[in-house]
């Protein structure tokens, strides 16, 4: 794989992109959204517009949806990204648990969406809590979470083409990426066909191919810089073939409010 923060070209990670295959779909990746306070509404409403326009046929939200896990942060990015015509898939981020600790409040505004699967096309979907409450390095995924992948893949097609989708990184050369990732890998060897991890918490892209493909994005924050001072803010739109199990993805830069310190 490549080496932290290296690019690699979206030709080599995602393959021929674009073709006009009947049945290819776009869908949108935010991360790390890091929702503080009121001052950040008129920010959502505006990353809210630029995915809309878009057209994606279902959003992810990566983690870190609040800045501090607040109740009203989360409700407000649950209601700002309902906004949209189309399905939204979240995981919880470490900033999600630090009011309670854990995913509880998470869990409340965003029921079901903790480990799970979903589909759309012939892809499949694989969502994954990756937390270790509100530690955010060095730390392990959860047995809870490693036995679900064990008996989640059971239930998939091994030959369909896959994404999986976590806040945390899941290949080494990536900072911040779990102790144990290697022994979610080992769980999932049975998916034969999985294209991507896209993850977040890392907020800059960084692109892993190989056994372990993954990518992470920079933020989607009014109140949250990138860790390598790229001044874009924005998301990951992404282009899913539907026969060649293809992807293309580049990030839509939102354009910025006006910034406000973090509260």
């Amino acid at each position: 794989g490549a080496g932290a923060g290296s690019m690699i070209p979206l030709s080599t990670v995602a393959g021929s992109a674009h073709s006009a295959e009947a049945g290819a779909f776009s869908f949108a990746v935010v991360s790390d959204l890091h929702h503080a306070s009121e001052t950040c509404d008129p920010w959502f409403e505006r990353v809210v517009d630029t995915v809309k326009a878009e057209n994606p046929v279902f959003c992810v939200l990566a983690g870190d949806l609040a800045n501090d896990g607040k109740e009203s942060s989360l409700l407000s990015v649950h209601e700002h990204f309902s906004q949209l015509e189309c399905p939204l898939y979240a995981v919880p981020g470490n900033h999600d648990c630090d009011v309670t600790g854990d995913t509880r409040l998470y869990e409340k505004i965003f029921p079901d969406q903790l480990n799970y699967c979903f589909a759309h096309g012939n892809w499949q979907f694989m969502a994954l809590d990756t937390t270790q409450g509100t530690e955010w390095r060095n730390t392990r995924i959860s047995g809870s979470t490693l036995d679900w992948v064990e008996r989640a893949v059971k239930d998939l097609d091994p030959d369909r083409p896959t994404v999986l989708i976590s806040h945390f990184p899941l290949a080494d050369p990536i900072p911040m990426t779990p102790l144990n990732a290697a022994e979610l890998w080992n769980r999932l060897r049975p998916l034969k066909n999985i294209r991507m991890a896209f993850c977040g918490h890392h907020h800059g892209q960084v692109h892993v191919q190989g056994a372990t493909p993954a990518c992470t994005n920079i933020c989607c924050a009014l109140v949250r810089g990138n860790f390598d001072d790229d001044p874009r803010r924005g998301f990951w739109m992404v282009r899913a073939e539907a026969g060649s199990g293809t992807l293309s993805y580049e990030v839509r830069r939102v354009e910025q409010v006006e910034k406000v310190e973090q509260a």
